[in-house]
């Protein structure tokens, strides 16, 4: 179980390259906010600069209009679930136009609920920090990478190790026995379908995992393959889950991990380089996130102090 951690990663995002007419109406609506602007200025000076900036504008949004997107992220977590845990992330964005890092953004959250959070937004930027019950937080938490995502296999886990030894990896029968019957439970319903072992694959250098499958059943009553690549060698790590849409065989999304190491203090395996894909009709590439993560940088399972997650740092006082 991952409690608490530390990390340091870079993400490229990419999408496909805007057409020349997409591009041509981002400069145009950018244009028309600083001429309206423009026509309400009466100081020279300031409409001076407002001149120079719609000068500027088509070349910065050519510049920016790759398709490419690099961010570097700190991000530090106490407690692994979002409802009531805690984190601290700073997030510093390329701009390719000035061909430079910008100012980072630093957040905290402390937990979603109904009531909301009490969150804080740093933008180093604009010199400016907002605090709101909203959530606020980094698309992607690297406890997940190269493992399985989401509410219920969190909660499949939680329920096995209830009890357990965790470190020999033991689940005591009464957790085994309620999880099979709850998985019984959501077969008959009709919704998904058991985990099936669909095989062996190799993968990152000659490690071997289990393939496993399942079918679940959407909103629009179309049943979806996900399959999965489990090493029980590494941790029951996940290098490959796979989404297909099962009316056609194409591959919806993937997530895929290598460059598995093993860190030390925690002993948990992590991926050097981790990436989602998104595909149209199970080939042309919608949206693909890579995170390449330090791994110097990291840790896992660490004590972290409450006072880590405050912007406000008490002085000590000097007698």
């Amino acid at each position: 179980m991952i409690r608490t951690g530390y990390a340091e990663f870079e993400v490229t995002v990419t999408k496909p390259a805007p057409s020349e007419s997409e591009i041509q109406k981002e400069i145009e609506k950018h244009c028309d906010g600083v001429r309206q602007l423009l026509a309400k200025q009466t100081d020279e000076k300031s409409r001076s600069h407002l001149e120079t900036v719609l000068q500027k504008i088509p070349g910065v949004v050519r510049a920016r209009s790759t398709g490419t997107r690099r961010s570097r992220i700190k991000v530090l977590f106490d407690g692994n679930d979002v409802t009531f845990g805690k984190r601290r992330f700073e997030v510093t964005s390329y701009d390719p136009a000035a061909n430079g890092w910008e100012q980072p953004q630093i957040g905290l959250r402390r937990g979603l609920t109904k009531e909301g959070g009490d969150n804080v937004l740093w933008d180093a930027g604009a010199s400016m920090a907002t605090v709101t019950k909203d959530s606020v937080g980094i698309p992607v938490e690297f406890q997940a990478f190269g493992r399985m995502e989401g509410t219920p296999s969190k909660l499949a886990t939680a329920a096995l190790l209830n009890g357990s030894d965790s470190e020999r990896f033991h689940f005591p029968p009464e957790g085994v026995a309620a999880f099979q019957a709850q998985a019984a439970k959501l077969a008959a319903g009709g919704n998904m379908t058991p985990l099936e072992l669909a095989g062996e694959a190799e993968y990152d250098g000659g490690a071997m995992a289990f393939v496993v499958q399942s079918r679940l059943k959407t909103a629009s009553g179309s049943r979806r393959l996900q399959r999965y690549w489990i090493d029980p060698s590494r941790g029951y790590v996940c290098p490959l889950i796979e989404l297909y849409d099962n009316n056609h065989g194409n591959l919806v999304a993937e997530w895929k991990s290598n460059g598995y190491f093993l860190h030390e203090k925690s002993g948990l395996w992590f991926p050097a380089k981790y990436s989602y894909t998104e595909y149209v009709d199970g080939k042309n590439i919608r949206e693909q996130r890579t995170y390449e993560v330090d791994r110097k940088t990291l840790q896992v399972n660490q004590a972290v102090s409450d006072e880590e997650f405050g912007f406000i740092r008490r002085k000590r006082r000097v007698t």
